[in-house]
């Protein structure tokens, strides 16, 4: 991929690739001010955006070089600082309100204006016309939830655990594809944190997958490698700190709370006794949330985060029941049960 210039002129915050952003640089700018500085950082390394608005926006920019669209690609090559920034600006949106994907002369309908310039003949006051019906209400379309599924490994802390016959990433890879298809069949949404088994992506990337995509929902799965057989669920109750960064946020450490408690609960009705129930347990329970207070992709999540031991490989048991097609198949299933519960309390509690 090109690299990006070092300087333009007509960028609207150069000073983005530099250093952090604060809120007293975004304070006063519209929401498509704010939109165009947060795409202008992938602008830099040749997104190709498939919105329109943008992409014309940017095509009229001499240093504008449009190489790809694929999305993660491009956060890879961004700086520590640009991709902080595109959270930080994303984040800031969120809160205040000030989302937009078009200019300000996009805003209001082209019709409006048309039907200010319409011949109305004059007609007697006796004779009024009668008023035009009224044109059907449009269905109200659901919102679909966003789920994002993190197959584990390979990332910084290694390739996962094994038994005799499966490794932990290659089962967490096939439960995520057979998740992945239950649910959008439904017509959900569901991202994946990587494209193919043994690809390379690090804790706090995989957190940041999901927190672009603004999920509902991020559900790791792993197989663990002690703590006897059988399935457990883990979730984020306090912040840890990692790589300077100080998180979740406090609403994100009670959604995941709340959803974790259901989610649990139904996926091992699911699995009706195929494996025993571990339980549920906070992050600072496993070996990387005891040193850090929380698991590195809670820490990083701005999303409701759980993460499932979906067995224990090196229990005989475990890893014929997750080796078959069959048990994975039973696995997902019961994993988009805990899901589809979980979504359904926090959209009746409201949050």
């Amino acid at each position: 991929m090109e690299k990006p210039a070092k300087t333009a002129k007509d960028e609207l915050f150069p000073e983005s690739r530099t250093r952090n952003l604060t809120e007293a640089d975004l304070k006063g700018k519209s929401a498509w001010e704010l939109t165009l500085i947060r795409n202008e950082i992938y602008a830099r390394h040749g997104y190709v955006f498939k919105r329109a608005e943008l992409a014309n926006h940017f095509k009229k920019r001499p240093w504008y070089k449009p190489v790809t669209g694929d999305q993660e690609r491009v956060w890879r090559q961004m700086s520590e600082t640009e991709r902080r920034n595109v959270e930080f600006i994303q984040e800031y949106q969120n809160r205040t309100g000030l989302r937009s994907l078009r200019p300000p002369s996009l805003m209001l309908p082209v019709q409006i204006a048309s039907a200010s310039l319409r011949f109305v003949p004059r007609t007697p006051s006796s004779q009024k016309q009668p008023e035009p019906p009224a044109p059907p209400a449009p269905p109200v379309r659901r919102k679909q939830p966003v789920i994002c599924i993190d197959p584990g490994h390979p990332s910084e802390v290694g390739i996962g655990t094994r038994g005799r016959k499966v490794t932990e990433v290659g089962i967490a890879w096939e439960v995520a594809l057979k998740i992945k298809k239950i649910l959008e069949k439904e017509g959900w949404t569901v991202v994946l944190t990587k494209s193919r088994e043994r690809e390379y992506v690090k804790n706090r990337d995989r957190a940041m997958v999901a927190n672009r995509a603004n999920a509902d929902l991020m559900v790791r799965l792993h197989c663990d490698s002690t703590g006897g057989s059988g399935t457990a669920t883990f979730y984020p109750d306090r912040q840890g700190r990692k790589q300077g960064v100080r998180g979740p946020q406090q609403d994100v450490i009670d959604r995941s709370r709340e959803m974790a408690t259901v989610f649990h609960k139904t996926m091992m009705r699911s699995l009706k006794g195929s494996l025993r129930d571990r339980g549920l347990h906070a992050d600072i329970k496993t070996l990387i949330g005891s040193r850090q207070g929380a698991l590195t992709g809670s820490i990083f999540s701005r999303v409701p985060v759980l993460l499932v031991e979906m067995c224990v490989l090196p229990y005989p048991s475990d890893e014929a029941f997750i080796a078959s097609e069959a048990g994975q198949m039973k696995m997902a299933n019961a994993i988009a049960d805990g899901i589809r519960a979980a979504i359904r309390r926090t959209s009746a509690s409201g949050k």
